[in-house]
């Protein structure tokens, strides 16, 4: 158990975790994946109670740990007539759910098209492995070309971050959803995802005024 107690030893876990992450990027064996799982509870500690990031008290912690779930994750925040995004833009403003998505993947492999990632406000997202779906050879990231390379390449747990054609190649192999589903419609033109959910079982984890956090988990 790693526990942080200083300013200092919390930049220190933040390069320790960095450096985790880029020789994750070529191989991580188990010793590695629980030393840096360690250090990402701590951190996520450290900055619970000095930066006020906590995710929502009702989700269990370990809830997103690589040895709690298995197999192909994705996550998604989607409103109420299907938008995913707008203008290459996230269509509202929830920083409590930008807060909940950052929890969700830090020390995982993050899978996304080349939309997304040119989207992201600053690249590579860190304390995560950044995998990117694309033909181009991009910098700060691992560039494949398949839903299939990506997993093989994922040194931690694989989520899949978006956008709507990742989402579509790849919903054959995923076993658990974490949906945001926003309150809200969005006026068009937007990014459509269609989410099938029939075989799923549905666990609200979170409900709040402006979204709800549900997990689907294939039956």
């Amino acid at each position: 158990m790693i526990e942080i107690n200083c300013e200092r030893e919390y930049q220190l876990s933040l390069e320790r975790i960095e450096a985790l992450m880029h020789h994750g990027a070529v191989g991580m064996d188990p010793v590695t994946a629980d030393e840096l799982n360690d250090l990402v509870d701590a951190v996520e500690k450290w900055e619970n109670r000095h930066y006020q990031i906590a995710a929502p008290s009702t989700i269990d912690a370990a809830l997103f740990r690589a040895e709690q779930t298995e197999g192909l994750q994705m996550i998604v925040a989607i409103s109420q007539n299907g938008a995913i995004g707008r203008d290459g833009r996230l269509p509202w403003n929830l920083p409590e759910d930008l807060k909940w998505f950052r929890r969700a993947t830090v020390g995982k492999s993050i899978i996304m098209g080349r939309r997304t990632w040119d989207s992201l406000p600053y690249k590579p997202l860190p304390y995560r492995v950044n995998i990117v779906l694309t033909h181009k050879d991009l910098q700060d990231c691992i560039c494949v070309q398949s839903i299939e390379d990506a997993i093989a390449r994922s040194p931690t747990q694989p989520i899949i971050i978006g956008g709507a054609e990742v989402y579509a190649q790849a919903k054959h192999l995923v076993t658990t959803m974490f949906v945001t589903e926003v309150h809200q419609e969005v006026p068009e033109p937007f990014t459509f995802l269609e989410l099938d959910t029939d075989g799923w079982e549905r666990t609200v984890l979170l409900e709040s005024d402006d979204f709800d956090i549900v997990r689907y988990a294939r039956k």
